[in-house]
C-alpha cells in the first residue's frame, strides 16, 4: 500500500507542479524537468506503454501542445523570444504522452488549482507586501504572472460550474477562484483586471439565467459583488498611490501658481 501511494505521489506530482511552483519559482521550469522524469520513470515501471499508445491515439490535445510548442520555436528563430517555455512545453507533452488520464482525477485537478492559487497569491504577498518591491523589480514579471493567476481562475469557476453538485469540489474550487483573484489584486494588472471583471460579468449571467437553487444564486452573486468591489477599490488605491509617487510635487505646484507670492 505503501509502495502504491508513493508511486502516485510521484506521478501526479508533475501535474500539481505544473499550476502551482511552475509559476511561483524562478527556477520551476528547470524543477519541472527533474519531476517529470521521476514520474516518467515510475509510469514505465508500473504500467509499462501502453498508456502511451492509447494517449498518442485519442489525446488530441497533446497535438495542440506540439503545434504551439513548434510556433514558438520557429517565433524564437525570428525574434529572439518564446511564445511559450519550450522546456516546460517539451514536459508537458512527454508527461501527459505516458501517463494514464484516469489518474488525473477531478479530485486531483482541484486541490492541485487549489494548491495553485494559495501558492500564487502567497507569491505576489511577498513580493508586494513584505518586500515592498515594485511590479517592475518582481522576480517574475508580473503581468504574466497575472495572466496565469487569470487561468487558475477560470479553472476554479469552471469547475464550480461543472462539478456544483459535488460539494467538496465546489467548496474547493470556489475557494481556489477568490484567492486567485486576490493574487491578480495584487499584481495591480489593469488589463488582466479587465479580464477577471469580463468574466465575472459572463458568470452573473450565467447564474441568473440557469435554474439553481436560489441559496446558490444568493452565494454567488454576494461573492461576485464583494470580490468586484474589493478589485475596484483597490485598483483605485493603486493608481492612486503610483500617482503620488510620480508626482509627488503636483498638488504644491499648483497651489502655488494659483496663490500669489508672499
Amino acid at each position: 500500500m505503501l509502495k502504491d501511494k508513493l508511486a502516485l505521489f510521484l506521478i501526479i506530482f508533475p501535474f500539481t507542479w505544473m499550476v502551482s511552483g511552475q509559476f511561483v519559482f524562478e527556477n520551476g521550469d528547470k524543477i519541472l524537468v527533474i519531476v517529470t522524469l521521476i514520474a516518467l520513470v515510475t509510469i514505465l515501471l508500473k504500467y509499462g506503454f501502453a498508456p502511451f499508445k492509447n494517449n498518442l491515439k485519442n489525446n488530441y490535445y497533446i497535438y495542440l501542445l506540439i503545434a504551439f510548442s513548434f510556433i514558438s520555436i520557429i517565433y524564437n528563430y525570428f525574434y529572439n523570444s518564446d511564445i511559450i517555455n519550450i522546456r516546460s512545453a517539451l514536459c508537458v507533452i512527454l508527461y501527459f504522452l505516458f501517463i494514464p488520464l484516469n489518474v488525473i482525477s477531478t479530485r486531483v485537478i482541484a486541490y492541485s488549482t487549489f494548491i495553485g492559487s494559495i501558492g500564487a497569491a502567497s507569491f505576489a504577498f511577498w513580493q508586494k507586501n513584505i518586500l515592498h518591491l515594485d511590479r517592475a523589480a518582481w522576480q517574475l514579471n508580473a503581468i504574466p504572472y497575472a495572466t496565469c493567476c487569470l487561468i487558475l481562475m477560470i479553472s476554479a469557476i469552471m469547475f464550480s460550474i461543472i462539478y456544483k453538485d459535488k460539494k467538496e469540489t465546489l467548496i474547493i474550487s470556489i475557494l481556489s477562484g477568490v484567492i486567485s483573484f486576490y493574487a491578480i489584486i495584487l499584481t495591480d494588472s489593469r488589463g488582466v483586471l479587465i479580464a477577471a471583471f469580463a468574466i465575472f460579468l459572463c458568470l452573473l449571467l450565467y447564474v441568473l439565467t440557469t435554474k439553481i437553487s436560489l441559496k446558490i444564486k444568493i452565494t454567488t452573486i454576494t461573492i461576485l459583488v464583494v470580490i468586484t468591489t474589493l478589485g475596484i477599490y483597490t485598483t483605485k488605491t493603486a493608481l492612486s498611490m503610483k500617482h503620488d509617487k510620480d508626482y509627488p510635487n503636483t498638488n504644491k505646484v499648483i497651489i502655488s501658481q494659483i496663490q500669489p507670492p508672499g
